[in-house]
């Protein structure tokens, strides 16, 4: 069985290096992030958040006393 080593071809790729932080993406989640957590946290989303607590525990743990 002959194996073959795999040779360097030319100069390695320089890291790019990513800066996700400079999108508006990365911005618009960094800025919504904590608001957007309170409210899913209190189940204040009609169809998004936990789909497996059942509707009349999510409406009466959701309420303001």
């Amino acid at each position: 069985m002959h194996t073959t080593t795999a040779q360097p071809r030319g100069k390695p790729k320089l890291y790019n290096p990513r800066h996700p932080e400079r999108t508006l993406l990365y911005q618009t989640v960094a800025e919504h992030f904590e608001t957007w957590l309170d409210l899913a946290s209190a189940g204040r989303f009609d169809g998004q958040g936990d789909r497996h607590t059942p509707k009349p525990y999510v409406l009466a743990t959701s309420r303001v006393s």
